[in-house]
């Protein structure tokens, strides 16, 4: 509503949406709602670190290490705000680090994506 900041457009569109779903239920179809999360504010945890690999620099969510070791210092000094994930990319084992909350550094951000609970769970509302 805020984003149209017109009353008389925002009721249309409702009223059109609303019509459209009668149409499809009335019709015997099954509509299916989902929804994205879109953006997520997170607050640098404080961590950081200069070994990651080279192509990670710019993340905030997560960290990427082709040493398991330096995977598990990380998460050995910080396991209240981080944990260790294995992943095997063309046949080489890489260990991304993940922000349980927040973001790695010392800023506060948008970000979209990572293991919070907006990303990883998907509203889905079935109309039939």
């Amino acid at each position: 509503h805020k984003i149209l900041n017109n009353a008389y457009i925002y009721d249309l569109l409702i009223k059109i949406c609303n019509e459209l779903l009668l149409l499809l239920r009335n019709n015997d179809y099954k509509v299916i709602l989902t929804s994205d999360h879109g953006n997520v504010y997170c607050e640098g945890n404080g961590i950081s670190h200069n070994k990651m690999l080279e192509s990670e620099r710019k993340s905030i969510r997560c960290l990427m290490f082709d040493s398991e070791n330096l995977a598990d210092n990380l998460v050995n000094e910080h396991p209240e705000d981080c944990f260790k994930f294995k992943y095997n990319l063309l046949s080489n084992d890489i260990y991304l680090v993940f922000a349980i909350n927040g973001c790695f550094g010392n800023k506060t951000a948008i970000t979209h994506g990572s293991f919070t609970p907006e990303e990883c769970i998907v509203p889905v509302v079935i109309l039939e």
